[in-house]
């Protein structure tokens, strides 16, 4: 579920949280490749390398113009 469907009754105007019988209204949106899958996906080239660490970070360099992904 997207954070924006949890809601936000400190907002102004307050905004009311998704309703657990309806489906999210957002598309899933993968954090790796931008794609419209969510990142655990089997369609996300990512996946396919999840174990492969020196893909990842080649990858990671292409598509973020050098450095090491920020660890959190």
């Amino acid at each position: 579920m997207a954070g924006c469907c949890k809601g936000n009754p400190k907002a102004t105007p307050p905004v009311p949280p998704t309703p657990k019988e309806e489906p999210c209204p957002h598309t899933p949106w993968c954090v790796n490749c931008k794609g419209d899958h969510p990142a655990f996906s089997s369609h996300c080239k990512y996946w396919d390398h999840r174990f492969d660490r020196e893909w990842i970070m080649e990858e990671y360099r292409k598509t973020n113009g050098g450095g090491h992904p920020q660890r959190n």
